[in-house]
């Protein structure tokens, strides 16, 4: 796609959020009138250029009217990308490195893993935090699981087979606890 084609793409976007909050932008409108006007917009389906989507949310819908207010037209050209011509995701390497050293060290959370290894330079990819976190998701590396797999040596999924999943029946006896309000005490067991 050309630098024409681009201009024009991004055209088409403004034009179609203008059709959209036009009448949304009205001074006379009332606040009653500018709500019930967006619940009906949220509720009908569009042709979105350029996207498959057919539906707009209120909260986006406020975002178009205020870019708007505040720009004119201009102010609903949808905004270039800042990553555009970069990767946004860890190349083959990167990833292997990233998913050994969360493995072998559960406690890191993620973002510091990355730091860690960008230090070594082992990365060198820049990645948003919302791809890391989706990158995180979609290898099952969530910190909370890896320290519960790290402290249990059950991960999730996994059969229940260790030492820990076998219990037999311990004697207890019951001590009420003297100052404690009705209902509790203490409750020691022993093996037998």
């Amino acid at each position: 796609m050309d630098l024409e084609e681009k201009e024009l793409h991004r055209q088409r976007i403004a034009d179609f959020r203008y059709s959209v909050v036009a009448e949304l932008c009205n001074p006379y409108l009332s606040e009653e009138e500018r709500t019930s006007l967006i619940k009906e917009k949220v509720l009908r389906h569009h042709v979105i250029p350029h996207s498959t989507k057919t539906t707009i949310s209120a909260e986006t819908l406020r975002n178009w009217i205020g870019r708007y207010r505040r720009n004119g037209k201009e102010g609903l050209l949808p905004k270039p990308r800042t990553d555009r011509g970069r990767p946004r995701s860890f190349n083959d390497q990167e990833a292997e490195a990233l998913i050994q050293l969360l493995e072998n060290k559960p406690e890191l959370t993620a973002a510091a893993a990355v730091a860690k290894l960008r230090k070594q330079r082992v990365i060198t990819t820049e990645i948003s935090s919302s791809s890391l976190s989706r990158f995180v998701q979609a290898h099952n590396l969530r910190r909370k699981d890896r320290l519960k797999e790290r402290m249990t040596g059950i991960s999730e999924g996994s059969a229940l087979n260790t030492p820990w999943s076998v219990f037999r029946p311990m004697p207890c006896t019951g001590f009420p606890f003297p100052t404690a309000k009705a209902g509790n005490g203490r409750l020691f067991c022993w093996p037998s």
